[in-house]
């Protein structure tokens, strides 16, 4: 492609006026996509650089990061998709720079899971945990970072649901909320998909009853789950969240404690087992774990017929 040469080097003096190194990454980027972009497409992407560069105060330094990961972007998104991007990189610039930049480094990867009308929700999603000072900055950056691995286990719709989460986490303490978010791609990803959503509600219970409980409850959930049947894991969830929303500041011991009493009695038995539970729990919440406590020792003695 032969483009107006004044252009290029307009472009260029406009983002050396900001810094020396953003027309150096916008020179290095313009080499690899002269060849494969159309005219128009390569203006575009040219001018939107430009536009976020200049936005406000300091999104220069977010334009940097357009630059060199814009080229993956552009192979992965289809030219509305790709302006939706840069148009979200320019509304978190706006408040700022370091979430932005956040945002840019983390989409060649997270883009992969998106369509082009998911980008923005995906993008505002990071924005809502930013209050203005520099915990939330902070939390909002490890949304970014943690999106990748998050988006290849979590629907967009799971993701708001967990940054509800987070959000209300993060009301009492933001050293919490990021370890919870950091946590959160490897947790789930060692969670089946069925699973997945279930979790969350139960953590979501557990937060509105204890929100210190929920770092725990992230980071021992899975290994509590292991041992008990697959098919009756999202049933004890469903259960152990109804029961986590009645029970107070308990919420995650009873949990724990009815998921470590499945674990030593056979996984035939838990579907069985669980029906019990949760007509007891319909009266009482403590009683329906407190009986799965007792279920180990219980079946020594007799047979669920």
């Amino acid at each position: 492609m032969t483009i107006d040469k004044q252009f290029l080097e307009e472009i260029e003096r406009k983002l050396g006026a900001h810094s020396p190194t953003l027309a150096a990454e916008y020179a290095t980027a313009a080499a690899e996509l002269l060849p494969v972009l159309a005219e128009a497409d390569f203006r575009t992407w040219a001018e939107e650089g430009v536009e976020l560069a200049g936005h406000s105060l300091r999104s220069w330094e977010a334009a940097i990061d357009y630059f060199r990961v814009s080229g993956a972007v552009l192979r992965a998104v289809p030219s509305a998709g790709f302006r939706k991007w840069a148009h979200a990189a320019r509304d978190l610039a706006e408040y700022s720079s370091v979430v932005a930049g956040s945002y840019l480094r983390a989409s060649p990867e997270s883009v992969k899971f998106l369509d082009e009308h998911q980008i923005t929700e995906w993008a505002s999603l990071g924005q809502r945990l930013y209050k203005g000072h520099w915990k939330s900055i902070s939390l909002a950056t490890v949304y970014f970072s943690a999106s990748p691995g998050l988006l290849a286990s979590l629907t967009l719709g799971e993701m708001a649901r967990l940054v509800a989460l987070i959000e209300n986490v993060a009301e009492r303490s933001y050293e919490l909320a990021s370890a919870c978010l950091d946590a959160a791609p490897n947790m789930f990803r060692s969670l089946s998909k069925a699973d997945r959503a279930p979790f969350l509600t139960l953590a979501t219970a557990v937060g509105e009853a204890s929100w210190a409980d929920v770092r725990i409850c992230f980071e021992r959930a899975p290994n509590l789950l292991a041992p008990i049947d697959p098919s009756a894991r999202s049933r004890f969830l469903a259960m152990s969240a109804d029961v986590a929303r009645r029970s107070g500041r308990h919420a995650y011991a009873l949990f724990a404690e009815g998921a470590m009493a499945l674990e030593h009695v056979p996984k035939g038995s838990h579907h069985d087992l669980l029906a019990m539970a949760e007509e007891l729990a319909a009266a009482s919440p403590v009683a329906a774990m407190e009986f799965l406590k007792s279920s180990p020792e219980v079946l020594k003695r007799i047979r669920i017929s």
